[in-house]
């Protein structure tokens, strides 16, 4: 028996482990198929990360056989650490395997990989085999607990500014950029005293949260309260006497009126780009949630902010965009209205 390192240099691609992995899911129906657009939520979706910690090749010598004995069997010992990440990409559990592939034959050194190839993927479907009957995994398959937490939040008063901006030009200072270490996103203020609307995707990793206002101020941000299963965030920083954005409270959406987008996309030297669209759609999600589709240019740091008509009244709040080749003008945003539903917000 020999190790990889005593043997014949393995090179294999990490396709073949993504590929593995993938397959192995879909075949026991833990990835979706139905190429719908509007099927992710909160509540019905965790992300799988496989780290190979360690391997050993064993490699049993044919003496007598082909090619003077240079062929033989081999097979696999694999270690694995498995990582679970929620729909935000946040990590909530973590686990390890190690377990050992069945065994294949070659004729010559000149198909080992070949070999060894379908050694590391019989030794993979082992060890996904084992993290997925986890009672750790089950359980987290449907653990609903963040989502029972935000139904008995109390209601929020937040008072009402003595005056709302009311043009695109106004809408430009009450926008701003929210920046962690992971990245940045967009959010808007509701309040002259510091309230903040942004999503909860933006600031699911709170490390080195901060916000960049339009004058280039920099604040660091309080979280107020979320909802994981809508994809909002309230946050708080220490100003006065701002304009803020006016929420409408409408359930009533209208097809094809125009609208603006306002947000930071792309990078941070690109904040508060406004671009013009209209409203393409109202469109329903797997968990009923509604969703207005755009085609106003929405890009990476869009996420959190504003969808405003030109009196600067807020319609809704940038979420997500189909992304692919050859397709353009496909965004989606949550109605006002329901941020003031799911975070529990009253203006008074």
């Amino acid at each position: 028996v020999k190790s990889a390192k005593d043997s014949e240099k393995l090179t294999l691609e990490n396709t073949i482990f993504s590929y593995v992995l993938n397959d192995i899911l879909q075949e026991k129906g833990y990835i979706d198929t139905t190429r719908k657009v509007l099927k992710n939520s909160y509540a019905n979706n965790l992300y799988l990360n496989a780290t190979i910690t360690n391997y050993t090749v064993h490699h049993i010598k044919n003496t007598a056989g082909l090619s003077g004995g240079s062929g033989g069997m081999l097979f696999m010992d694999l270690g694995i650490t498995w990582e679970v990440l929620d729909y935000y990409k946040v990590p909530i559990l973590k686990d390890s395997t190690l377990s050992t592939s069945g065994q294949f034959a070659f004729a010559c050194y000149t198909d080992i990989e070949e070999a060894a190839a379908k050694a590391i993927a019989d030794a993979m479907e082992v060890g996904l085999t084992k993290i997925m009957d986890s009672e750790k995994l089950q359980k987290a398959l449907v653990d609903t607990s963040d989502i029972q937490k935000e139904k008995p939040q109390a209601r929020l008063d937040i008072p009402k500014a003595d005056a709302y901006l009311s043009t695109l030009g106004q809408a430009i200072q009450a926008a701003l950029t929210i920046k962690t270490n992971k990245g940045f996103g967009s959010g808007f203020l509701i309040s002259s005293d510091g309230y903040i609307i942004s999503n909860y995707h933006v600031i699911a990793d709170t490390t080195g949260l901060q916000v960049i206002l339009n004058d280039e101020t920099k604040h660091p941000a309080k979280i107020v309260r979320v909802s994981k299963a809508h994809d909002l965030a309230l946050l708080k920083i220490e100003v006065q006497d701002k304009v803020p954005f006016q929420i409408s409270p409408s359930k009533d959406i209208e097809i094809a009126q125009e609208i603006y987008a306002v947000g930071t996309p792309t990078a941070e030297d690109l904040s508060q780009t406004i671009s013009k669209g209209i409203i393409s759609g109202i469109r329903k999600g797997d968990d009923g949630a509604r969703l207005i589709q755009t085609d106003a240019s929405v890009n990476g740091g869009n996420s959190g902010g504003p969808l405003v008509t030109k009196e600067g009244l807020v319609l809704g709040v940038g979420s997500s965009k189909v992304k692919g080749f050859g397709i353009e003008g496909v965004a989606f945003v949550i109605p006002a209205y329901q941020i003031l539903e799911q975070l529990k917000i009253d203006l008074k």
